[in-house]
């Protein structure tokens, strides 16, 4: 079975193009016919080069040999074809030595590492042991440890170190679960849990003035979130969530379309509410550089809450933190206090991208982001 490459994910050759000319711009691709190759690494960088490029066949040709090149490639060869936007697809289908996978493990307590391993059962498109490696096996078994602490209200950091051998012909992943900040439980989906058989599928946030504390509100509300199921029960306290809360001058929830297909409308219209306290919270080992950052942030003690000042923190947090080989992830948390002032966390997630080992030697990786 054959496998796209991650990233440069395109749609499959119908049929071989008449010969290109200079002026077209190339889109490129790789596709994987058999085998097992890094998730990432220079060997086959100049695939992702020529995306965008004036079409050049010497450039086409390089590259395809470049490939062939590759000590783990077994053979290698190009297909171009015309595309409606005057384009030209070039994808280069590889076949690679094929690397069954002899473990998998967890750096988690134990008792939480047995229950991802079933967790993480129920999805066939997941890494299993014996199976080849994939990366994009790798990015389903990743997606769904995800998924598993945010149904248990946990934001966590994933760290894979993915081991091919080529030599002995195995390869091994671990993962590292790098625990974060509280966030509001998520609805498991298929195929880890149960078919909603009502589901909101639509929610709008677009007429909340900027007084709202948006973060406050959705670890309230039971259809907060995409995926929520949909009850009379739910939806009734949702509206009296909101208007016991009182922080509003005016609330309302309106609910709209089919079954299993709602819709939520919120209009709201926040009260002035003055910041009691602003805290920055770290997690994960390289959070350090968030430490000491309450008075560079936007939002301050003492002042009248806005969604904008809130919004500046976070991206200040998240530009402050992000650095080569390392993912950030910038989260609010919001507490209303007995006086109806506002306690506000900023919490800072950092932690490393995954490794990958080709061979006993490490791929140099310069990526590095955030949200």
């Amino acid at each position: 079975m054959s496998a796209y490459f991650p990233i440069l994910l395109l749609s499959l050759i119908c049929s071989l193009a008449s010969p290109a000319s200079p002026q077209q711009l190339m889109n490129s691709g790789l596709r994987v016919e058999d085998g097992s190759i890094p998730p990432m690494g220079g060997a086959f960088d100049c695939v992702k080069d020529l995306d965008g490029k004036p079409y050049s066949s010497q450039l086409v040709q390089s590259c395809l040999q470049s490939l062939k090149r590759v000590p783990y490639v077994r053979s290698a060869e190009v297909h171009s074809n015309n595309l409606k936007d005057g384009n030209i697809f070039i994808e280069f289908a590889v076949k690679a030595k094929v690397l069954p996978i002899v473990d998998i493990g967890f750096t988690a307590p134990q008792s939480e590492a047995q229950q991802l391993q079933l967790w993480l059962a129920k999805n066939s498109n997941n890494l299993r042991v014996g199976d080849p490696y994939s990366p994009s096996a790798e990015s389903s078994t990743y997606q769904g440890i995800k998924q598993y602490y945010l149904t248990r209200g946990l934001l966590v950091g994933i760290v894979p170190t993915v081991r091919l051998d080529y030599s002995k012909g195995t390869a091994s992943v671990n993962f590292e679960i790098i625990r974060g900040p509280d966030v509001p439980k998520k609805q498991a989906y298929f195929p880890y849990g149960n078919a909603c058989d009502d589901e909101v599928t639509y929610i709008d946030w677009s007429d909340v003035d900027s007084f709202v504390p948006v973060p406050l509100i959705e670890s309230q509300l039971r259809l907060g979130a995409l995926g929520a199921c949909y009850s009379v029960d739910a939806a009734k306290h949702d509206e009296e969530t909101l208007t016991r809360i009182g922080i509003f001058d005016s609330e309302t929830i309106d609910l709209s379309g089919p079954k299993d297909a709602r819709h939520i409308s919120l209009k709201l219209r926040g009260k002035q509410l003055s910041v009691e306290e602003v805290k920055i919270r770290g997690f994960g080992p390289n959070s350090s550089c968030a430490e000491n950052r309450e008075k560079d942030v936007a939002l301050k003690p003492a002042q009248t809450y806005t969604s904008d000042s809130a919004s500046k923190s976070l991206e200040y947090l998240r530009s402050v933190c992000t650095g080569p080989r390392q993912w950030v992830e910038v989260t609010e948390t919001d507490q209303l206090t007995a006086n109806g002032r506002l306690r506000v966390y900023f919490n800072v997630l950092v932690f490393p991208l995954q490794t990958v080992i080709v061979d006993g030697q490490e791929l140099e990786s310069h990526v590095s982001g955030g949200r």
